[in-house]
C-alpha cells in the first residue's frame, strides 16, 4: 500500500472525512452504475465519504473495504444511522470475499496507492458477479499535470515543489495504460471519460491554509515536513486573488464489465 502516508497513524485517522460527496459525482455515478437494489464494494473506503453517499441511492448493500483498522473506524463513526451499510478490513489485492460476490465495486483514489494493477484487477474480477460493474476513478498523468488554477489548485503544488512533482509522476498512470490493464486481466466494454468533482469551497485564504497545513485528504502532501508545508501553503495563498474559491478535481473514471 501507500507508502506517502502511513493509514494506522492515528493522527491520520481522519483525514479522509469532514465533507461530502459531490452531487455531480453522485449523479453521474448513478447513471452508470445503477446500484438501487444492489451488492456494493467500496475498495478503499478511507472515512465512508462516497460509502455513504452509495448508500444513499438505494443499494441492497453497501460495503465499506479497507485495509487499515482506524481508517474503518473512522468511516463507521461517519456513517452511523445510514441503512444497508457494511464493513470488511481487508486487502485490496486479495480480499476476504467469495466469488461472484458483488454486482458493483467501487475503486476511487485507490490504484495510485498500489504497485501493480493486475493483482487487484484480478481481484476485482473474481469477486464480480457475472456482467457486474467496475468503477475505477483516479488521476492520470495527464489529469496531475494541468495547468493550476482557482479550481485546480493542487497543480500550484507540483508547480512549486519538484518532489512533488516526481511523486505524482512516480505514481500516477496514463489513461491508455489502465484501460489496457483491464482488458488484458478480462474486462470488457470498458468506457472512460473525465470528470471535474467539486472537493470543496474556500471562503478565505486562511480556510485554504488551514486545509493544506493539516494535509487533510491530500497523500501527496505527506512527503513534506511541516517546514517545507507552510512554505507551500503560504505559495498557494499568495496565487490565488479572488475568493472564494471553488476547488475541483479532475479525475479520469473508468467503468468496465466483467
Amino acid at each position: 500500500m501507500s507508502k506517502y502516508i502511513d493509514f494506522e497513524d492515528p493522527k491520520n485517522r481522519d483525514t479522509y472525512v469532514g465533507r461530502a460527496a459531490d452531487p455531480g459525482w453522485v449523479s453521474r455515478f448513478d447513471d452508470l452504475v445503477r446500484p438501487g437494489g444492489r451488492r456494493v464494494a467500496d475498495v478503499g473506503c478511507g472515512g465512508g465519504i462516497y460509502t455513504k453517499a452509495i448508500a444513499l441511492l438505494g443499494p441492497k448493500l453497501v460495503v465499506g473495504v479497507d485495509s487499515s483498522r482506524l481508517q474503518l473506524e473512522s468511516a463507521r463513526e461517519y456513517c452511523r444511522g445510514v441503512a444497508h451499510i457494511a464493513f470488511l478490513q481487508t486487502d485490496a489485492e486479495s480480499m476476504a470475499a467469495a466469488n461472484d460476490t458483488f454486482d458493483s465495486l467501487v475503486e476511487r483514489a485507490l490504484i495510485h496507492h498500489l504497485g501493480s494493477l493486475d493483482r487487484n484487477f484480478r481481484e476485482a474480477l473474481r469477486v464480480l458477479k457475472s456482467e457486474g460493474t467496475l468503477w475505477l476513478q483516479d488521476r492520470t498523468v495527464e489529469d496531475v499535470l494541468l495547468p493550476p488554477s482557482h479550481e485546480h489548485i493542487r497543480g500550484f503544488y507540483i508547480d512549486f515543489d519538484p518532489r512533488l512533482r516526481a511523486t505524482e509522476l512516480e505514481r500516477r498512470r496514463h489513461e491508455e495504460e489502465v484501460t489496457n490493464a483491464l482488458l488484458k486481466t478480462g474486462f470488457s466494454r470498458v468506457h472512460s471519460e473525465k470528470i471535474h468533482e467539486l472537493r470543496k469551497v474556500f471562503e478565505t485564504s486562511d480556510e485554504l491554509r488551514d486545509e493544506i497545513l493539516t494535509r487533510r485528504g491530500r497523500s501527496l502532501l505527506h512527503g513534506l515536513d511541516d517546514g517545507q508545508l507552510r512554505e507551500l501553503a503560504d505559495y498557494v495563498v499568495s496565487q490565488i486573488t479572488d475568493w472564494p474559491v471553488h476547488e475541483r478535481d479532475t479525475w479520469t473514471v473508468w467503468v468496465a464489465d466483467k
